[in-house]
């Protein structure tokens, strides 16, 4: 326990000196029904508030406040899992909308734009080891990051989340270790933003990647045609940038100054469950 945790579990102890009287001494309360339980992951997941501040609200101890977190947690993703099953190819394309069908006979060939790719980096604590604070290190951000590559169905729905990397891996890395291109079907096709270098990749799997172009070594300025290109590929994945900041404003990730290290056996579920519930919003694009 960190000293702020220490001074944080102290002030609850002072502020809430009715948690422990009206519970019958300082054991309090050991358990959760699994209404509470539920309540209890989503208050954390929501608001980012700390454990010990979340045990003293639910007149329970820490440990119990912890280990009901973690059990919610493992519950939940799996759950999720059952609810928001991979689909088969013929199922992919049918999701497919009517805008990108219509993007696919402007460009003069038969391609199937089901896989809308972004991601997302969120400050880490700084580890102790060199090795390791060096690959968490972001040149981008200049900050020690976890990245998550994050995929968007062209439907407007979260369909699947890697697991978080060290923020200095690249693009092309993060695509080839998170398990992404096992999930990727012969002619089903993907949209990345100009920053995603992962054509190659994709070609491999007998897959289009559709990203905006890029300006060529020493070329001033783009083409109208260029631009045109770049236009309709923004407008059609603008979405994608709405559903980032649907996962960014949860306080697990909004709250928190950087993810803690002690807790890094839960991000991934955490983010992942996040981003599935996600689901249950309005829709980001209307059809």
């Amino acid at each position: 326990m960190t000293d702020e945790e220490r001074a944080e579990r102290r002030r609850a102890d002072v502020n809430w000196p009715q948690n422990r009287k009206n519970l019958g001494g300082r054991s309090g309360k050991q358990s959760l029904s699994p209404h509470d339980s539920v309540v209890l992951w989503l208050f954390i997941a929501r608001t980012g508030m700390n454990m010990t501040r979340t045990a003293a609200l639910f007149h329970i101890r820490r440990h119990v406040c912890c280990r009901r977190f973690v059990t919610m947690t493992h519950y939940l993703r799996d759950f999720c899992r059952m609810e928001f099953p991979l689909l088969s190819a013929a199922k992919l394309k049918a999701s497919i909308p009517p805008r990108f069908n219509k993007f696919a006979q402007e460009q003069g060939i038969e391609t199937f734009v089901v896989h809308i790719l972004d991601g997302f980096e969120k400050q880490f604590q700084c580890p102790s080891d060199d090795e390791v604070r060096s690959a968490f290190w972001s040149s981008y951000k200049h900050l020690y990051t976890v990245k998550w590559l994050l995929d968007l169905l062209s439907a407007g729905a979260f369909y699947w989340l890697s697991d978080g990397c060290p923020g200095s891996i690249t693009d092309p890395a993060q695509i080839e270790t998170s398990g992404f291109l096992d999930l990727l079907e012969e002619g089903i096709d993907a949209m990345v933003d100009k920053g995603f270098l992962i054509g190659e990749l994709l070609e491999r799997r007998g897959s289009i990647c559709w990203m905006p172009p890029k300006m060529r070594h020493g070329q001033s300025r783009a083409t109208s045609e260029e631009s045109d290109d770049t236009s309709t590929i923004a407008r059609l994945r603008i979405f994608v940038e709405h559903a980032v900041l649907r996962i960014k404003e949860w306080g697990w990730f909004s709250c928190q100054a950087a993810l803690k290290i002690s807790q890094v056996h839960l991000h991934n579920d955490v983010a992942r469950i996040i981003a599935m519930l996600c689901n249950l919003r309005s829709p980001l694009i209307s059809q």
